[in-house]
């Protein structure tokens, strides 16, 4: 037989032939002129032992296999047999067997009742049963061991449970190896039959047996009730061929030997530590060789692209001076100019010529729609007549400052800007397309029945194209000012600036109470006109932008670095556009297979490897779909095999999309596509095609669902595939599955929940009081309603009023959050009330504001706006109706719903205007929360007013910062509330006092001046 550890073998030594031979031979006097029966005997030998001493021994074991062993080996006498048989069905007869043995056996099986009931049934009334069982505890659980074939072990409670259910007496043995010392005489001798036990107890030397701790088997001698138990002794078992002395001889040379050759082996493992080390710093360096010259090759590849694109763009402009020079038509005299001027200068470009090629490159590499100057439409500027619907109370106005004309091809802008209006925005689409017209102004496009959607053409003088330079000062006058109309029409009462290219970055900026978010969406530097100047602007936008929002992983790790406020909001797809299957879908009118792409055939798209394709699957037909930039026609047009159908229009797209039989996303890796999440990927799945792509980093968003292909070799490899897979319904339905959770309306969510959870700066509101309380009472009222700003706190200080206002702010404080109330017990005076506001504030931007005042819609934010965007800038405030300096505004109104109309037209016209001023009145002023921490409190000299606000902006001047006043910025005064109740002779005092006081300060005041005019 051969040992699998489920029945031993005398063949093995060791701890388990210890444990096995000790057993059966402790046994054999028991087995004297017995009738025994070894159940689960296993390979026979302990039956053969126990037959030594037994009147008759019957193995049985449930193995054909041991038993026919046993058999052949063993059974060679009358008094030993084998049979093959059950410990839970024995096959002897009842009472024919005086001691049953049973050693290594019940945890081999759980039917442990049935086998000691046919223990009993075989056993004599006065017969006995040895059976052992190992310690679960011990064996399996505390070594952490668990044995293959044992089925289920006991502890020694459930053991002695199990025996005491069919026998009356029981003496429990343990066995485990033990280490200790021998001695024995060496002659042998009667005084050699005794053995005198000691028993170390690692205190002191005892004479006696040891208490056995933690046996590793349990051994029961058990009979019936009202039996007798034989009589037994503890045993132990010596080998002559194992000697531990010996053995431990040889484990220390061994041991030895090994320390040598471990010593050795250390010396070697350095040697070689060191040269690994030395392998892994050259192979680091290589790989970062490796990655520098793999990242120098997408550049290159990328200036190529960039390179090609502009000699194609001046091959064009070549071929059309070659027709000009060729023709003698008057109405050519003008491009004939343009040619002799190019002549005269040695081939070099003025200005204005240099302007119109730089347009030509544009349209060669990147979507944009110049109008035609002399196509300019006449709109009225300042009265549309389209229908406006109101703004709304929850919803920020969304102004997207375009990349790409509205009616260009519609990509990403155009819909979120559609889903956005239906989501309840108003949605003012801002082309990129100017009308070339000197004076401001602005023509409007309703884009839908709703009022909520329009296309918005701003007058620019030139209607420059926004891709290779920024505006010059007068162009951003000129649309500050066209801004400025719109915003009168508009009357947004806070808005959302959507910047998709940073020529707007001025502009945008205009709006009230908005929050700006560059919609990052291409690397610029990947195109083929960019300048310096338009890079440098995009990292001042990406840096001052209130959100980041990216499309790609690659920008959000690039762009990511100048602002920590970044979201992702990838591409997407119009879902329902694309996924159900036209009426009329593209068939090849041979019958081919159709390979297909649509979309921009420009710098970025690989003629390479649509070459190499079509040359390689010349059965099928691969079409392309889209404007031709990049000389794919002079490239590919002599292939039979390969149709270019242009541009159409992208309600026709899912006639090709269905015709597909695989799509194709044919890219070079360079930067521009490195950043790229492309659309049509989404288009595609909606449609459930399948899809075979560059390997992109964008890419692997969508897993298995897209085949990729990181070089031209596997890109035709999974093409193969592609075109050679069956239809697979369950795939298409995963693609679409997929497709349809990324959806325009998905990613416009994402990006309005973004804006919803910037964090908004705290502001601290200080308002001061004396007497005029429903004044105050129309203070507070306007900042709950028009404020729309939600970190804020406002902090009233009373000065001792008499006519109910204490009573009236206690209640006011109560009501809301962010209220806080100071009542001081007597007039502490302006100066020193303000004080205690600013100490209690704790925002980043503090507002001193009287109670006299009445603010406008989003004057906090747009205040704030201008704090930000104006680092020099230490104080702000508002224009007013009443005021002694410049700060005061033509304007005239009968009540506040009037004030409210006249102010948002005059706020609207001026936008993004500051007026510097010397002096900011404190009826209403802004500063940063450094500029107070340096600048300090307000001077309390000055006592109950006057002058106070004039002190204080000669110290902010004296800081380093300078003082304005925000002209898109309206808060109504009544003027001198407080002081109109002194006696004009009192006042005069008061002043002159306080004037006393400045002067000795600061030199000579120059009285407040009004504006001009």
């Amino acid at each position: 037989m051969e040992f699998t550890g489920e029945r031993y073998l005398p063949s093995e030594s060791g701890q388990i032939r210890h444990e096995h031979m000790h057993r059966y031979a402790w046994c054999r006097p028991l087995a004297s002129g017995r009738v025994v029966l070894d159940i689960a005997c296993g390979e026979g030998y302990g039956s053969a032992m126990l037959a030594a001493h037994a009147a008759r021994v019957v193995g049985v074991d449930i193995s054909p296999e041991a038993v026919e062993h046993a058999r052949r080996t063993y059974a060679h006498g009358d008094n030993l047999e084998y049979l093959q048989g059950d410990a839970a069905a024995i096959p002897l007869p009842d009472a024919s067997v005086d001691m049953v043995v049973s050693f290594e056996t019940i945890e081999h099986h759980d039917r442990h009742e049935e086998m000691m009931c046919e223990i009993r049934r075989v056993l004599r009334p006065d017969g006995i049963l040895v059976m052992s069982s190992p310690n679960r505890v011990v064996y399996s659980e505390k070594a952490g061991y668990h044995n293959e074939f044992h089925v289920k072990e006991l502890d020694f409670h459930e053991f002695d449970v199990l025996l005491r259910r069919h026998f009356g007496s029981i003496r429990y043995y343990g066995q485990r190896l033990a280490v200790g010392s021998a001695l024995f005489a060496l002659t042998p001798g009667p005084e050699s039959a005794a053995v005198v036990a000691f028993t170390d107890t690692g205190a002191t030397i005892e004479e006696r047996t040891t208490r056995l701790i933690d046996p590793v088997y349990f051994i029961a001698v058990a009979t019936a009730e009202h039996s007798d138990l034989p009589s037994t002794t503890s045993s132990v078992l010596f080998s002559e061929d194992e000697d531990l002395y010996n053995h431990h001889i040889e484990v220390a040379a061994w041991a030895q030997r090994l320390s040598s050759e471990h010593a050795v082996a250390l010396d070697r493992v350095e040697d070689l530590t060191a040269d690994m080390q030395a392998l892994e710093q050259a192979i680091e360096v290589k790989q970062g060789a490796l990655a520098s010259l793999e990242s120098d090759l997408v550049d290159l590849r990328g200036e190529l692209a960039k390179r090609n694109a502009r000699i194609r763009t001046l091959e064009q402009v070549r071929q059309e001076l070659e027709q000009i020079k060729a023709s003698r038509s008057w109405r050519w005299m003008r491009p004939m100019r343009f040619a002799m001027r190019l002549l005269r200068n040695g081939g070099r470009l003025g200005d204005a010529d240099r302007e119109q090629v730089r347009r030509r490159l544009r349209h060669a590499s990147a979507p944009a729609c110049v109008p035609d100057e002399t196509a300019a439409p006449s709109v009225p500027a300042m009265k549309p007549d389209a229908r406006l619907a109101p703004p709304s109370s929850d919803r920020r106005d969304v102004f997207v400052w375009a990349v790409i004309d509205w009616h260009f091809r519609i990509q990403r802008p155009q819909h979120l800007a559609r889903e956005l209006a239906r989501a309840g925005h108003r949605v003012f689409y801002i082309s990129n397309d100017f009308i070339d017209r000197e004076e401001p102004g602005f023509a409007v496009e309703p884009l839908h029945d709703n009022g909520r959607l329009f296309r918005i053409q701003l007058h620019l003088k030139g209607s420059p194209a926004i891709y290779h330079a920024v505006p010059t000062p007068d162009a951003q006058q000129q649309l500050r000012a066209g801004v400025g109309q719109l915003l009168a029409w508009v009357r947004s009462r806070s808005c959302l600036s959507l910047v998709q290219h940073p020529y707007w970055l001025e502009t945008a900026r205009l709006l009230p109470n908005h929050r700006l978010a560059y919609d990052c969406m291409d690397h610029h530097g990947g195109f083929a006109d960019n300048s310096p100047g338009v890079l440098a602007r995009e990292n001042d936008l990406m840096r001052t932008a209130d959100l980041l929002v990216v499309t790609s992983d690659w920008l959000r790790e690039e762009a990511g670095k100048h602002n920590p406020s970044c979201l992702m909001v990838r591409n997407a797809c119009q879902y329902e556009h694309f996924a159900v299957r036209p009426e009329r879908v593209f068939r090849d009118k041979s019958g081919r297979k159709v390979i297909g792409y649509y979309g921009a055939i420009a710098e970025w798209f690989d003629l390479d490897l649509v070459e190499k394709m079509a040359r390689r699957f010349a059965d099928h037909l691969v079409l392309l779909v889209g404007g031709d930039t990049a000389g794919a026609r002079q490239r590919l047009g002599g292939l039979p095999n390969v149709e270019l159908v242009g541009e159409v229009p992208y309600t026709e797209l899912p006639y090709y999309l269905h015709g597909f039989d695989v799509c194709l996303l044919p890219f070079q890796v360079i930067p521009l596509t490195l950043a790229t999440n492309p659309v049509k990927v989404y288009e595609y799945l909606s449609a459930g095609k399948d899809v075979v792509s560059v390997a992109l980093p964008e890419i692997r968003q969508f897993g298995e669902l897209v085949r990729t292909g990181s070089d031209h070799a596997s890109f035709l490899s999974e093409l193969e595939a592609a075109l050679a897979a069956p239809p697979d319904a369950s795939a298409v339905e995963r693609r679409q599955r997929f497709a349809a959770n990324q959806t325009w309306r998905h990613r416009a969510q994402d990006l309005m929940q973004g804006v919803s959870l910037l964090p908004e700066p705290r502001v601290s509101v200080i308002v001061v009081t004396y007497n005029n309380l429903e004044l105050t009472k129309a203070c507070l009222r306007s900042v709950e309603l028009y404020s729309d700003y939600g970190n804020l706190e406002i902090i009233v200080v009373d000065n001792a009023s008499a006519d109910g206002t204490p009573d009236y702010l206690r209640e006011w404080a109560a009501a809301g959050e962010g209220r806080h109330l100071i009542l001081n017990s007597d007039n502490r005076g302006f100066a020193a009330a303000n004080n205690q506001g600013l100490a209690a504030a704790n925002g980043d931007y503090l507002v001193l504001l009287n109670n006299d005042t009445h603010v406008t819609p989003g004057w906090i934010a747009t205040l704030i706006a201008h704090l930000r965007y104006s680092k020099s800038l230490g104080m702000i405030g508002p224009v007013t109706n009443n005021i002694g300096n410049e700060a005061r505004i033509d304007i005239s109104y009968d009540d506040m719903d009037g004030m409210l109309h006249a102010a948002a037209g005059y706020t609207a016209r001026h936008a993004g205007q500051l007026t510097p001023l010397r002096t900011a009145a404190f009826f209403c002023v802004m500063m940063p929360r450094e500029v107070y921490a340096k600048v300090g409190p307000l001077d309390e000299a000055f006592g109950i007013g006057f002058f106070e606000d004039d002190d204080y902006c000669r110290r902010v001047e004296q800081a380093g910062w300078s003082i304005a006043c925000a002209e898109d910025v309206f808060v109504h005064h009544h003027l001198s509330a407080s002081f109109n109740k002194l006696k004009q002779e009192k006042r005069q005092a008061l002043f002159e006092q306080n004037k006393a006081i400045y002067e000795a300060k600061w030199g000579a005041w120059s009285p407040h001046k009004y504006r001009a005019g």
